[in-house]
């Protein structure tokens, strides 16, 4: 096995496994690892080895935004991120300035997702200048650095959208880490996708306030459509949508 930490490592194993085969078989353009620390050349020959035991069909890459580490198959993000449409999600203002959260219009969302279009694209770019057997890459390391052109880009709305989430997050001004009171002691949808086998997995988890979930829910349930065909057609897993709601003290993001 390639990780130092084996014990956490076998603990987890079988569900990164489903995760990966996720994005190997396109049913999301990303996936965050999240379940257990590893460095990124760990987990580049991770993804190595399962490759060549024939566990992925695409070799996977992998890239760090701000030490959070991310696994896709290039090809295929480069495919979401050119297809991508306006209608495809609903974003929505959770600024510390809001009373409470505030839907985007239709023709107020490309103002709020252009810069995460831009700063995916450069990526990409950045990704394509390296030698074809370069298959990791540690991007960026702090996104409020203002010199750096990349580095423009909401974090929140950004993982979002690399996650393929069908309702984003936007806030301003650009800080990370910061509280949310209009998302505090409100309802929220919380929306999980979950793998029906012996290693349940929670492939999508995403919240939308209660107070925007009647004209977000178009959007939510076309997505949850395209994601069950795409978990059919590869022979995925199969899927169930589970919906609870949550009032939190506090948000952070």
């Amino acid at each position: 096995m390639a990780f130092k930490n084996k014990r956490v490592a076998r603990k987890y194993i079988s569900k990164i496994l489903i995760y990966l085969q996720s994005v190997d078989k396109q049913i999301k353009p990303c996936y965050l690892w999240d379940l257990f620390t590893a460095d990124i050349s760990e987990i580049h020959n991770y993804l190595k080895e399962i490759h060549s035991l024939g566990l992925t069909k695409s070799c996977l890459s992998t890239f760090s935004i701000c030490d959070t580490i991310f696994v896709t198959d290039i090809a295929r993000l480069q495919n979401y991120l050119d297809d991508f449409c306006l209608e495809d999600v609903e974003i929505v203002d959770v600024s510390a300035s809001n009373s409470s959260p505030v839907l985007f219009r239709p023709d107020e969302k490309l103002a709020a997702i252009a810069p995460v279009l831009r700063f995916v694209q450069l990526l990409l770019d950045d990704i394509y200048k390296l030698p074809s057997t370069e298959q990791h890459y540690k991007f960026i390391d702090n996104v409020s650095d203002s010199s750096n052109t990349h580095l423009n880009v909401n974090l929140t709305t950004l993982f979002g959208f690399l996650l393929s989430y069908p309702v984003l997050y936007w806030y301003a001004p650009q800080t990370p880490d910061a509280e949310f009171p209009c998302l505090s002691m409100v309802p929220l949808d919380v929306h999980q996708v979950m793998t029906i086998n012996k290693n349940e997995c929670e492939l999508f988890s995403f919240s939308v306030p209660q107070k925007v979930s009647k004209e977000t829910e178009k959007t939510v349930n076309s997505w949850v459509s395209q994601m069950m065909t795409k978990c059919e057609i590869s022979g995925f897993y199969e899927v169930q949508m589970t919906q609870k709601t949550v009032i939190l003290p506090t948000v952070c993001m």
